[in-house]
């Protein structure tokens, strides 16, 4: 067990927060071009797979309507891990 002064764990809390806003800014610079891209409204579709597996990491999946066969699919451990992962690699493409 590793023991901190407070000041450490605050330094450490404070790097924790500057990374999660950079993975926010991310995220919404990505939501930002995949609104740019698409006027019309796409739905997303999301399904529990949960494989036999002992890792949960792709339970759920997610895909856009109509696109099932394209093979662009989000994976993550909750649904919204799996959506974001959707518009995040959807945004990359």
């Amino acid at each position: 067990m590793e023991t901190k002064t407070v000041q450490q764990a605050a330094e450490d809390l404070h790097i924790a927060c500057m990374d999660a806003g950079k993975v926010y800014a991310d995220v919404r610079k990505n939501l930002e071009a995949w609104e740019d891209r698409f006027s019309e409204r796409m739905n997303i579709v999301t399904s529990h797979v949960f494989p036999p597996i002992p890792d949960c990491s792709h339970d759920w999946c997610a895909y856009f309507e109509g696109t099932e066969e394209s093979g662009n699919y989000g994976w993550g451990k909750t649904k919204r891990d799996a959506i974001l992962d959707l518009i995040n690699h959807f945004a990359r493409t």
